[in-house]
């Protein structure tokens, strides 16, 4: 049983870039984040939510941080796996030249 799998490897060599820009996305929220608890603020004097913003706010840096890097890593290998479809593409290419030679 053959499998028949096509790639598109425009597509493929597409997506860091996609994963540059939603890291991007995210990374700008970490200022709408701080605007909201700087709102808070200020609005909720003497509430006991005001202690707990900090740690809020350090939880989501670190899940900005978290996404940003596996976002990072993904476009990585999006880029290794188009290398490696162009050489083993390359190679099969050779092999039948060198069978039909």
């Amino acid at each position: 049983m053959v499998a028949d799998i096509s790639v598109d490897l425009q597509w493929v060599r597409r997506q860091p870039e996609k994963c540059d820009e939603i890291a991007k996305a995210i990374r700008n929220q970490l200022s709408t984040a701080e605007d909201a608890t700087d709102a808070l603020k200020t609005a909720a004097e003497g509430f006991e939510l005001i202690d707990s913003l900090p740690q809020m706010m350090e939880r989501w840096e670190d899940l900005n941080d978290l996404l940003c890097e596996r976002l990072q890593d993904a476009g990585e290998r999006f880029y290794q796996c188009a290398d490696r479809f162009d050489e083993n593409e390359t190679n099969a290419i050779d092999l039948l030249r060198n069978l039909l030679t």
